[in-house]
């Protein structure tokens, strides 16, 4: 008998051990961090801890691009207000330039406009 077959009979027979409770007291597999063994249940509670270290560090780097995402949001809706309220063409593109410059942190903007009559 492999280790595969192991695997697949207890994954298809999940009541094993219910039949053999006894027997999970009595498993001890190495450790994953040295060379003594532990208890399947102590196993089990090292890697439910791995996984949520795992997991608040997946949550804080979420978190953290939906906060980037929210200061980006902002910088757009100021844009939008403020090419919505200029007088006209020349002011929205100053307008447009000077958000670029301060908001988004653009070092450099250019707008070149083509096939418009001055004005």
């Amino acid at each position: 008998m492999q280790p595969n077959d192991v695997a697949q009979y207890l994954k298809a027979h999940p009541e094993f051990f219910e039949q053999y409770a006894d027997l999970l007291a009595d498993i001890f597999i190495p450790h994953p961090h040295g060379g003594h063994a532990i208890s399947i249940t102590e196993r089990q509670i090292l890697t439910l801890r791995e996984k949520g270290r795992l997991l608040e560090s997946k949550l804080a780097e979420l978190l953290q691009f939906g906060e980037e995402n929210d200061a980006i949001g902002e910088k757009v809706h100021r844009l939008g207000l403020a090419l919505i309220d200029a007088a006209g063409r020349d002011q929205a593109l100053e307008r447009f330039a000077y958000n670029l410059t301060e908001d988004f942190a653009v070092p450099h903007v250019a707008v070149r406009i083509w096939g418009v009559d001055a004005g």
